[in-house]
């Protein structure tokens, strides 16, 4: 899994099921069949929200991204066409011609797809943002696409969550699985030929093989072995006040994967002895700090951290900012990590009509399928699933993680 900021990045609605009605052919041919749209609901060019950041990144003087992004974008509309023309109920519409716009974050595109303004027309989003933009503002976009992504060799079944928290436990278990991987073979000793970084992941740490629509967050220590223990010890006799003082690293306060499933875990865990992060944190604010976890090893005062399930996997050892460095005798492990959340969704602003809604989704499919995503996989999205039913596959898997 490749969690990083999402090219294409959005929020959307709880609609029925028959909405994201989709049937197709072995052959991947769209079946529209109790869907009609006229000739001037029809939209002959599609804008996909892109990360500015992403998409104006450099390598030199050339704008890799860019170019990236149009082989992506030819593949798109040819594929596109080919399905809208094999439909007979949109076979005599225009073909469409698809376009990214930049977007400086999520927010500025949720805004944008929330107008329903027809330059901007899609994005995709970390699931949990979701589901918690429509709780406030139902209906007002609609999801469509669930993104896979080649799972870990560490975590392939999504049904596995919070049990007690000892060894017998299988988030417990699933760390200490991280810990043979990252640990055992110590992470700053790696080279890309061994762990096969391809310049995005190692590939060492994925079975291409297994797709999960899944991800998670993680808590990891930090130490020499006697604070190690100490900090166990701490979790196994769940002594609240002696784990956070041991000072805790985390993420934005509506990231999913860096602040609220671990959240929910330390709630689970530590029970009445914990509130949120938040009550917390505002009465030990010395025991709190926003920073990324792979700079653990460099704060003497903390020694536990949030962060994605796996980080490291893409996260390249050799980089100038010596990710999860600690010193000599000292180490990084994962605790245990945190229950599951669907990956992130695609959604369309609500006037898109439903055919091209249809054909887009299957379109992703067919890329991802015949091997021409050029792009996705980038991000971490190998593949793609049509939403039958956005309650049941998104928003309860969602609701039960947090609990």
């Amino acid at each position: 899994m490749l969690k990083k900021f999402k090219n294409f990045i959005l929020f959307s609605s709880i609609f029925s099921p028959i909405a994201f009605a989709i049937s197709c052919s072995n052959t991947g041919v769209v079946k529209q069949e109790d869907v009609s749209v006229s000739q001037g609901q029809w939209d002959k060019s599609i804008t996909f929200g892109v990360s500015e950041a992403w998409l104006n990144k450099k390598k030199g003087d050339k704008e890799v991204n860019k170019e990236v992004i149009n082989t992506f974008l030819e593949n798109f509309k040819k594929e596109f066409n080919k399905l809208k023309n094999a439909n007979d109920k949109t076979k005599n519409f225009d073909d469409v011609d698809f376009k990214v716009t930049p977007i400086q974050d999520s927010t500025v595109l949720l805004n944008n797809l929330s107008t329903d303004n027809p330059e901007l027309d899609f994005g995709i989003n970390a699931s949990g943002k979701l589901v918690e933009f429509l709780k406030n503002n139902p209906g007002i976009i609609t999801p469509a696409l669930e993104t896979t992504t080649n799972s870990f060799v560490f975590d392939k079944e999504k049904d596995k969550f919070y049990v007690d928290g000892t060894d017998s436990d299988p988030l417990v278990k699933i760390a200490k699985e991280i810990n043979k991987i990252f640990v055992e073979t110590p992470y700053a000793s790696w080279t890309d030929e061994n762990h096969k970084w391809n310049g995005n992941v190692y590939q060492s740490v994925y079975d291409p093989t297994v797709q999960a629509n899944f991800y998670r967050g993680m808590i990891w220590i930090k130490g020499n072995d006697e604070t190690l223990a100490k900090i166990k010890k701490a979790w196994n006799d769940k002594d609240w006040n002696t784990f956070r003082n041991f000072g805790i690293l985390h993420g934005k306060d509506n990231s999913s994967s860096k602040f609220k499933l671990e959240e929910t875990i330390l709630k689970n865990h530590f029970q009445n002895k914990f509130t949120t992060l938040n009550e917390d944190r505002s009465a030990h604010p010395n025991a709190y700090k926003q920073k990324s976890a792979d700079t653990l090893g460099t704060l003497d005062d903390f020694h536990i951290a949030f962060s994605e399930e796996g980080s490291f996997a893409w996260t390249h050892n050799k980089s100038a900012t010596k990710p999860f460095e600690t010193k000599a005798n000292e180490k990084m492990e994962a605790l245990i990590v945190t229950n599951p959340i669907p990956y992130d969704v695609g959604v369309f602003r609500k006037s898109v009509n439903q055919l091209e809604q249809n054909l887009i989704v299957q379109t992703f499919i067919n890329l991802a399928k015949n091997k021409q995503d050029t792009y996705g996989p980038l991000l971490g999205y190998n593949g793609y699933k049509k939403i039958d039913n956005f309650q049941k596959e998104i928003v309860e898997v969602y609701e039960k993680a947090i609990k």
